[in-house]
């Protein structure tokens, strides 16, 4: 077998990658309308109240509540997709909170299963959502911050402090998570993972838009939001058509998806499904 390992290259600096969680009332919330042009997507009921619709109007944010669609998983998936084909003035994606929507499709799925319930069996749907928002959000060329409640975590049967709620990979999936706590008037956010070189774990700092982007770049934060170039539907047809011709295996086709980094054909960049058509066409 040949060795296929390439010349290491620096990748492009991609927009921040957001979690954050911490208890109620700490500013998580406050702190994440105060990026610049932020698509607020409000799943929790209270975040409406007039003081934070005019923060969010001021920071140049607009609002998608539950009237709109946000409660419905589905329509949240395709407002990201809508956002990543650019055309728009936005550059920061919040949705407040992940934890609502990963515990109402948990719970509408416990209903469903009833006694059939076992072995974690519920949490397939949740999960299958949350690789599904994951995936749609690296795909989207804006500043993306995943709210979520604060849970507490254990290690033998003690626990050893806190950290989000949901499902547990998120914070893996993303480059940078923030524990958001409050000390007085001071609210303040301590890396608790980070692949970005100015977050390290036990250097908290001031939980607002000023301090955040003196560690990761204005420049990064707030460029112009590029277009994702979607595979056409041609493409698409004709790589399935492909497909189905040589009888490529379901292992394949896996392999093929994982490193497309998408879920399906469709949500996959049009240069690289060409690449694919090609090499598969050879």
């Amino acid at each position: 077998m040949a060795l296929k390992a390439i010349k290491p290259t620096a990748a492009k600096h991609s927009r921040a990658k957001i979690s954050i969680f911490g208890p109620p009332g700490v500013g998580k919330t406050w702190g994440a309308m105060g990026f610049p042009g932020v698509y607020y997507v409000c799943t929790e009921p209270g975040n409406q109240l007039p003081q934070y619709m005019k923060r969010l109007e001021d920071h140049g944010g607009v609002y998608f509540g539950p009237d709109e669609g946000a409660n419905d998983p589905a329509e949240v998936l395709n407002q990201i997709r809508e956002l990543s084909l650019g055309g728009h003035g936005f550059k920061t994606l919040v949705i407040d909170s992940v934890s609502k929507l990963w515990g109402s499709i948990l719970t509408a799925e416990q209903e469903r299963l009833g006694d059939k319930d076992a072995f974690g069996a519920s949490k397939k749907p949740a999960v299958a959502f949350m690789r599904s928002l994951i995936s749609v959000c690296d795909r989207v060329d804006m500043n993306t911050i995943l709210v979520h409640h604060q849970a507490a975590q254990w290690s033998n049967g003690e626990q050893v402090g806190f950290c989000s709620d949901g499902w547990p990979k998120t914070d893996y999936e993303l480059n940078l998570a923030l524990q958001i706590t409050q000390v007085g008037p001071q609210r303040l956010a301590s890396p608790t993972k980070s692949r970005e070189e100015g977050f390290k774990a036990g250097e908290p700092f001031d939980w607002c838009y000023e301090e955040f982007s003196k560690r990761f770049g204005k420049t990064r934060l707030e460029a112009v939001v590029e277009a994702y170039e979607y595979a056409t539907a041609e493409q698409v047809q004709l790589l399935k058509a492909l497909i189905e011709n040589f009888g490529v295996p379901a292992e394949t086709r896996g392999t093929w998806l994982k490193k497309l980094g998408v879920e399906k054909f469709e949500d996959a960049d049009s240069i690289k499904i060409a690449k694919l058509i090609k090499h598969i066409s050879k």
